[in-house]
């Protein structure tokens, strides 16, 4: 079980490293709410930008689905010991932790951070489509804490409700197929973050394990090489697929990077010394997530003010400025974090 955990440790410590790693590098981001478009008013785009793009958007197929994957295992682990005998006890207990936190973040730092750089300025009601965007979260990292709550009490009524493992995997594939309608089709107005669109991951978290173990009895040590060429090769070859690469793009990718990245937390766990510093990383990574992000937006403007399309432009520039968003969101989000616990303040936003 020690050794379990500490996997676990160093998967939300990866995961949430490529969070801050993919955030730091859009230009443009756009939503029926508000948005900047920093992108569209340079020329052309630099090379070193276009590369850190290609980065994001790598991160982006697989380490959501990740996150649903390691919180359904945790969430296995908790009923196996009895800690949520009932579905209200369970929703109480997670609105405490992600819906109030959400709450508390979005009104005090998301919305009067992305205000002052001009996200809203395009909106006849800015404060009014603040308000409104909590509820259709697209575009904005907080759905994140949406959707997880919903997937939470989605996946107790499967697996209380239902014995069978292939039908909870049924319905929970039938609930995926009808996520994805929404994504495609009503993406601006889809509510909550889209929760039915990551239940299958959710629940697939508590077979992540077992798969592993057998496929280490097979394989060995060389399984991460395998995973590793099997998930980028599978990768550059749905990009340059002429139709249907969305299919898989949301599915098959998921499916392979998530079992790597679960492979790589296994082997780094086991290096030495790595469990007490997976430990005490892992307990800013909440930190990390709730305050990192509105920071970019900060950055962005600042940057655009100081330097306008010069910098943007530039090789150098952007290098510089993909650096300051990363290291100053995640400095910005740790301090936050570090602070709130020496604290102790009340609300959990830590």
């Amino acid at each position: 079980m020690e050794k379990r955990r500490v996997e676990l440790d160093v998967l939300r410590v990866i995961l949430a490293a490529l969070v801050v790693l993919g955030h730091g590098s859009f230009y443009t981001l756009e939503t029926t709410f508000g948005g900047v478009d920093y992108g569209g008013l340079l020329g052309r785009d630099t090379v070193f930008h276009g590369v850190i793009s290609g980065l994001s958007s790598w991160i982006y197929t697989f380490h959501m689905p990740a996150y649903f994957c390691l919180s359904g295992a945790v969430f296995a682990l908790e009923l196996r010991r009895g800690k949520y005998p009932s579905l209200g006890r369970l929703a109480a207990a997670k609105a405490r932790r992600l819906l109030a936190p959400l709450c508390f973040v979005w009104l005090a730092w998301n919305i009067p951070l992305k205000w002052v750089s001009g996200y809203y300025a395009g909106q006849a009601h800015p404060l009014g489509a603040a308000l409104v965007q909590i509820f259709f979260p697209e575009g904005v990292y907080l759905w994140f804490l949406e959707a997880l709550f919903l997937v939470f009490l989605l996946d107790h009524l499967l697996v209380t409700r239902i014995q069978s493992p292939a039908r909870q995997f049924g319905l929970a594939a039938l609930a995926f197929l009808a996520g994805l309608v929404f994504w495609r089709y009503f993406r601006p107005w889809t509510p909550a973050g889209n929760p039915f669109k990551y239940l299958v991951w959710f629940w697939l978290g508590r077979w992540m394990d077992p798969v592993t173990r057998r496929l280490r009895r097979r394989f060995g040590r060389g399984l991460l090489h395998l995973e590793t060429v099997l998930f980028f090769g599978a990768w550059v070859a749905v990009e340059r697929l002429p139709w249907g690469g969305w299919l898989l793009e949301v599915s098959l990718l998921p499916l392979l990077g998530t079992l790597w990245v679960w492979e790589l937390a296994a082997r780094l766990a086991r290096s030495r010394g790595v469990g007490e510093r997976a430990r005490r990383w892992a307990g800013y990574t909440f930190g990390l997530y709730l305050w990192a992000d509105p920071v970019n937006y900060l950055v962005l403007y600042g940057a655009w003010q100081l330097g306008g399309p010069a910098f943007f432009g530039s090789e150098a520039g952007a290098a510089v400025l993909y650096g300051l968003r990363v290291a100053g969101s995640a400095l910005a989000a740790v301090g936050i974090t570090a602070l709130l616990r020496k604290y102790k303040f009340p609300l959990q936003i830590y």
